[in-house]
C-alpha cells in the first residue's frame, strides 16, 4: 500500500478471535480501497 505499511501486526488477548474478526471487517476494507485505487480512484 501506499502509505507505508508492510505488515500487519496482530497482537491482543485473543489471537484467533481478533485474526478472525479482522478476517470479517478489516481485510475486505483494505481489499476494496486497493481494488478502488487499481481502478484509478483517488487515495
Amino acid at each position: 500500500m501506499d502509505i507505508g505499511v508492510t505488515t500487519l501486526l496482530i497482537r491482543g488477548y485473543d489471537p484467533l478471535d481478533d485474526a478472525v474478526g479482522y478476517g470479517r471487517e478489516l481485510l475486505p476494507l483494505v481489499r476494496q480501497e486497493l481494488a478502488h485505487r487499481a481502478r484509478g480512484g483517488a487515495a
